[in-house]
């Protein structure tokens, strides 16, 4: 049985899911995304995701047609219309559906939710950590969570040649932007470094550090990352927390999971499994 998407209000089969031709969604990538993990029949910091949401889209001044509450009820409602308890959570919200001109003040925003299974790094990866390559950032440039997504797809593409699931992103003068699926931390002696980038899953990892008495600071550089570091580890909503074995060819710490990133990484999905409060 088809699973259902929610658009604009109406809950239809995903084979008959329909955006127009002329959404500029479609045609310039204007629009704005967020996803999320339903947990034992709860979403994990929903109102959090929710709210980034909006905060996104205001950078595009792109107004969302429904209240937070209201876009809190669809994904809700999308959950049991595809009686999940456990899956991923994509909200969409494009600019809709205008002219072939750029001008946005002829469109009316549409508003997507998707419910699906949730797709992770194969089980193994968690204990023996992923091989990952370098990737200069402003070859592939594009917003987090806006709809042109192309230039992460295009760095993904680049760490398959190199027989890899992920890239890491540096920036001109050697900041690190992320991963191409989330955030980067790296320990050193104890200590957490991770990027700037601002992130529900990466908020709870720094919250579940410093509450377990790490200390977290700083931002993230390729001097850490080459500095060998004792470990490195990825965070993401849908992957949770993985670790890094190797960047470049060249193994990271002791090459598998370290101690810290399976303490984390423990400590990520015992938060994504407490009944919210």
């Amino acid at each position: 049985m088809p699973s259902k998407v929610w658009i604009d209000g109406k809950l239809v089969d995903k084979n008959d899911a329909r955006i127009s031709v002329f959404d500029h969604g479609l045609l310039f990538g204007d629009g704005v995304w967020e996803g999320m993990r339903a947990y034992d029949g709860h979403v994990f910091k929903l109102r959090e995701h929710i709210d980034w949401l909006y905060h996104t889209a205001e950078t595009l001044s792109l107004k969302i047609p429904l209240t937070s509450a209201e876009l809190i009820d669809a994904v809700v409602a999308t959950l049991k219309a595809n009686s999940r308890t456990n899956g991923y959570v994509r909200v969409i919200v494009t600019r809709g559906p205008g002219t072939l001109g750029l001008d946005p003040r002829k469109c009316e925003p549409a508003v997507i939710v998707i419910a699906e299974d949730v797709v992770e790094y194969p089980r193994e990866l968690y204990d023996a950590g992923l091989d990952v390559v370098m990737v200069a950032a402003d070859r592939y440039e594009s917003s987090d969570r806006t709809l042109s997504r192309a230039g992460v797809v295009q760095a993904r593409v680049e760490a398959l040649k190199a027989g890899c699931l992920d890239a890491i992103l540096y920036r001109p003068g050697g900041t690190i932007h992320g991963s191409t699926d989330g955030s980067v931390f790296a320990v050193k002696d104890g200590q957490l470094t991770g990027t700037a980038l601002t992130q529900v899953a990466q908020a709870v990892v720094v919250a579940e550090a410093k509450a377990a008495g790490l200390s977290v600071a700083g931002e993230l550089t390729q001097d850490h990352l080459l500095s060998a570091p004792d470990e490195i580890f990825l965070v993401s909503t849908a992957a949770e927390v993985i670790a890094v074995r190797s960047i470049d060819g060249k193994p990271v710490g002791s090459g598998k999971e370290g101690p810290i990133t399976r303490k984390l990484r423990e400590l990520y999905r015992t938060a994504a499994r407490r009944p919210p409060v």
